[in-house]
């Protein structure tokens, strides 16, 4: 079976900076809008200035349905307030969707050298490594960010990884550690303790209890489908992916996933191959192996149907 078969969309906690607002790694505030402050010493005139909150809002509101377009508005920001380093810290966020993780690197290392605070951009850069499949510079960089602050970010992308290498109390003790600095989303670092555990159907209630309650992260949404998979709930999982894709169209993610709960988990072959095609033509980022896969499905199907046919 294909690598890419064996897992769903990987969730990584990084989020966007905003000027002035303390925001909570996994609630709505993530991609709330921005509230920048005014800053002197920037290059643009006072018109120019006034415009720097709005063009704030305007790109974490469109970030994760469109980082293309986001980063239009964060390069705006730059052009009029160049000492900003959020600007350039979202940007490279925008570039990490993108999966231009080169382009992402350069605005982070001029994020921090614009005194963005250390830590978020070790965290940041923590996620490069481990979408470029480099687990162990991941684990390094993400415990080099805790250094310097605690923040439930690192701590929660150390524990995720942790619990992808099936060492699960490393990472029911970075959960633990998260939720006693963010008391006000302990139900869901409990879901994900409960997870780690193999306690599928409590972390299944936990999730939902958390998006009925009006949190529709999306990052959320993706590790409740993969508890719906534990339950072996492939329905409701697939109705959740079309709600994230309805929420963040500019990312064909969830049509990959379908494709893998209509072949792996279903046996469904034709609707396996109607949604990674969809996954291909929007440009996933493995659109060619993806691509290549649907080939060889094909293949199959036109050897059964002429098996029937005799």
């Amino acid at each position: 079976m294909k690598r890419w078969l064996t897992a769903l969309t990987m969730v990584l906690m990084m989020g966007c900076a905003t000027t002035g607002v303390k925001e909570d790694v996994l609630s709505d505030n993530t991609s709330a809008p921005a509230k920048p402050e005014s800053r002197s010493g920037t290059d643009g005139g006072i018109d120019d200035k006034e415009k720097v909150p709005a063009l704030f809002n305007e790109g974490l509101k469109v970030i994760s349905s469109s980082p293309r377009s986001a980063l239009n508005y964060f390069n705006e920001v730059i052009r009029i307030a160049p000492k900003t380093w959020e600007a350039h810290y979202n940007a490279a966020l925008a570039y990490i969707m993108l999966r231009d993780f080169k382009k992402a690197e350069i605005e982070l290392i001029k994020s921090l050298n614009k005194k963005a605070p250390p830590a978020t951009i070790y965290n940041a850069i923590g996620a490069i490594y481990l979408y470029n499949g480099n687990k162990q510079k991941a684990i390094e960089t993400f415990e080099t960010s805790l250094t310097n602050e605690k923040t439930t970010a690192a701590l929660v992308n150390l524990a995720g990884l942790y619990n992808s290498m099936g060492q699960t109390e490393k990472a029911v003790e970075y959960y633990r550690e998260a939720a006693e600095i963010d008391s006000a989303n302990r139900i869901l670092y409990t879901a994900l303790i409960s997870y780690s555990n193999g306690r599928y159907q409590d972390a299944r209630d936990s999730f939902k209890t958390a998006l009925d309650s009006g949190n529709k992260d999306t990052r959320i949404m993706y590790l409740y489908v993969q508890t719906l998979l534990k339950e072996g709930d492939c329905s409701t999982a697939l109705k959740v992916l079309q709600e994230i894709y309805a929420a963040t169209p500019s990312d064909p993610n969830p049509y990959r996933d379908m494709g893998i709960i209509y072949e792996v988990y279903l046996g469904d072959l034709n609707n396996a191959v109607k949604n990674y095609n969809l996954y291909v033509s929007y440009g996933g980022e493995k659109a060619k192996e993806v691509g290549e896969w649907v080939n060889i499905i094909n293949t199959k199907l036109s050897q059964e149907s002429k098996k029937d046919a005799r």
